[in-house]
């Protein structure tokens, strides 16, 4: 899971990767999108895009219980 500098995740239709390399792929490809404008606007102030990657929270997501499928309950643990 890749959380913003504002907590929120960087895609709303895919939150998780199956590794870390997959993570920076999508940061890589979330972070293209300020490009143009030279820098992320948080909540809390421009951030350069070259500081960005220290600003964002790469967390790993551990299934503990439940299958893996989505169609049926399932319980992770959040690690840093």
């Amino acid at each position: 899971m890749v959380l913003s500098p504002d907590g929120i995740t960087i895609e709303f239709d895919n939150y998780t990767y199956p590794s870390m390399k997959g993570a920076m792929e999508a940061f890589i490809k979330w972070r293209s999108r300020y490009q143009a404008q030279g820098y992320y606007s948080s909540n809390n102030g421009r951030i350069p895009l070259d500081e960005l990657e220290s600003y964002c929270q790469f967390k790993t997501l551990t299934v503990v219980s439940g299958k893996n499928d989505m169609s049926s309950n399932v319980e992770f643990v959040i690690q840093d």
